[in-house]
């Protein structure tokens, strides 16, 4: 079964344009605030990594090089998808791939009276696969944070992550203030694979949806808000085996597992 964690701050992120872009977010998470205006706009980034000229690709919302294949959509739900793919290693020519996918938007529970605690439940799909144990990896992550913490649940395909359970679909709980502001969510996923003597691959994705919990004796007093642009339905779940594995070659990865359990990643 995949653990879900309860912490007191999201983990630091090596990508120093993803922590700059954060900034501005962070701040106005750190102390609570009552308000019912528009919420901040949604920070978005898929990267994707290869050993070719640019070696680098960032976007709003997609990315492909080589072997490396990211993207996000916000309407009519949010979704993330990573895929990487790399050719066998050989004496002139070490292949890999890398992609980093992420978004973070705000929410807002709206109704009865400002700071009335409102539980709130998230079901979330997460899923990520490898070709093997030790040239490829899959990542992905839920986390969501209100002035309560943060409560998270992630998956993937080496351990890593506190769990070996490399899929997840479900419910996990949280609270939320009416009325306050800062409350956030942000999910994440990697797929990297590479320095093989095989082909190798790896895929992940992620999606949510974030809603009152209905077993609340006043839940119709309340409904939740979004960041301009984000929907909050979700997808049907995949079937098994329907996550693509691509099979383009020639890719070179740069991704550092960025979680302090990362000793025993994959070293590609």
């Amino acid at each position: 079964m995949c653990p879900i964690r309860i912490h007191a701050s999201i983990r630091p992120i090596r990508f120093a344009a993803f922590v700059t872009a954060l900034v501005a977010a962070v701040a106005l998470s750190a102390t609570p605030s009552w308000s019912s205006s528009t919420l901040p706009a949604p920070f978005t980034l898929a990267e994707c990594t290869a050993p070719f000229f640019p070696n680098l690709i960032d976007d709003p919302t997609s990315c492909t090089l080589g072997g490396a294949s990211g993207s996000l959509t916000l309407l009519p739900f949010v979704s993330l998808t990573a895929h990487a793919s790399s050719a066998p290693a050989n004496p002139n020519f070490i292949d890999s791939a890398g992609v980093f996918v992420t978004v973070k938007y705000s929410f807002q529970v709206e109704g009865g009276q400002p700071g009335d605690v409102v539980p709130i439940l998230i079901t979330t799909n997460l899923g990520t696969t490898a070709s093997s144990f030790g040239h490829s990896l899959g990542f992905a992550e839920t986390v969501i944070h209100s002035s309560f913490g943060n409560t998270s649940v992630a998956v993937c395909t080496n351990g890593t992550c506190g769990t070996n359970a490399t899929s997840f679909s479900g419910t996990f709980s949280s609270s939320a203030m009416s009325g306050e502001a800062g409350d956030t969510i942000q999910l994440e996923i990697e797929a990297v694979s590479g320095d093989s003597p095989l082909a190798e691959s790896a895929s992940a994705f992620a999606d949510p949806e974030v809603f009152i919990d209905p077993s609340f004796a006043n839940a119709g007093l309340y409904s939740i808000i979004f960041s301009p642009g984000v929907g909050n339905g979700i997808p049907a779940v995949p079937e098994p085996g329907t996550l693509p594995l691509l099979s383009l070659g020639g890719v070179a990865l740069f991704f550092v597992r960025r979680r302090a359990t990362s000793k025993s990643a994959p070293q590609l």
